[in-house]
């Protein structure tokens, strides 16, 4: 239960900062998409559940706060975390790979959310390698941080069982 209200918080302060200070600083066009790297980095920890359930309160977050039509990007998240989970399952294991297809699967993201716009495809190549490079990011820290707070929490568990 700990790790939903920490993962919704994460979720939460990266979509505000996704939705109003990025957009502000980088421009509409050029925002990288912090939920879906966040999203994606705990694919690459392994962790299907939690990259599901941060991938859909992600996505409804965004779309809450005006980015979308309402449930789009959550639909869209979920589908991005299943493809690249079973991707990486199946076919490709490394890191490489992993990288191209958070890339592919951001830029697609991208051109799907901005369909009505008709804007220029090749204005989403930035913002989709931004998105991977912040998926290392948080990869290193939610490996780094949470991975200490989650020991933690199960010594705590496990030292209840014990009694």
């Amino acid at each position: 239960m700990v790790k939903y209200i920490v993962i919704s918080i994460s979720i939460f302060l990266l979509s505000l900062l996704q939705t109003s200070f990025l957009s502000e600083l980088f421009g509409a066009k050029y925002n990288p998409n912090l939920v879906l790297a966040f999203t994606l980095s705990l694919i690459l920890l392994g962790s299907l559940e939690f990259g599901l359930y941060s991938g859909f309160a992600g996505g409804l977050l965004i779309d809450l706060m005006g980015v979308s039509i309402f449930g789009f990007s959550s639909l869209l998240n979920v589908l991005s975390v299943l493809c690249i989970f079973y991707i990486r399952k199946t076919f490709f294991k490394g890191n490489i790979s992993f990288s191209i297809f958070a890339f592919i699967f951001s830029f697609l993201y991208l051109v799907l959310v901005n369909l009505t716009k008709l804007g220029n495809p090749y204005l989403y190549i930035f913002p989709s390698l931004s998105t991977s490079v912040f998926v290392w990011i948080f990869y290193l820290i939610v490996k780094n941080v949470y991975k200490g707070f989650l020991k933690n929490e199960y010594d705590q568990l496990s030292f209840k069982n014990r009694l």
